[in-house]
């Protein structure tokens, strides 16, 4: 598979199923230690490099030329930060599990 923009539509399924499988994984690492996004990127790519496809470029990233795979990993952070699973320090640029309060 060559590099290239691919619509949605033509992402593998191991590059759709992502977002789903890293959630409980961000939530996890979250658990002991803040990470920053780049450091979650990293640890993403080592437990599932099998969905972590180089190849496919997000088509909605303004140019910045992401991996697909990367974006939806950005998303499942947000996502989690939207229901209040985790939370962002933004002046440490850091996400941390959610403290209870």
């Amino acid at each position: 598979m060559g590099v290239g923009n691919k619509r949605v539509k033509d992402y593998p399924d191991h590059v759709r199923k992502v977002r789903s499988i890293l959630k409980p994984f961000i939530e996890k690492l979250l658990e002991d230690n803040p990470l920053t996004s780049q450091q979650i990127i990293e640890e993403v790519k080592k437990k599932f490099s099998k969905n972590c496809d180089d190849s496919v470029i997000c088509t909605c990233s303004g140019g910045k030329h992401q991996s697909e795979w990367i974006h939806q990993t950005r998303w499942g952070l947000y996502d989690l930060k939207s229901s209040s699973k985790i939370q962002y320090e933004k002046q440490k640029k850091l996400y941390a599990k959610q403290t209870e309060n």
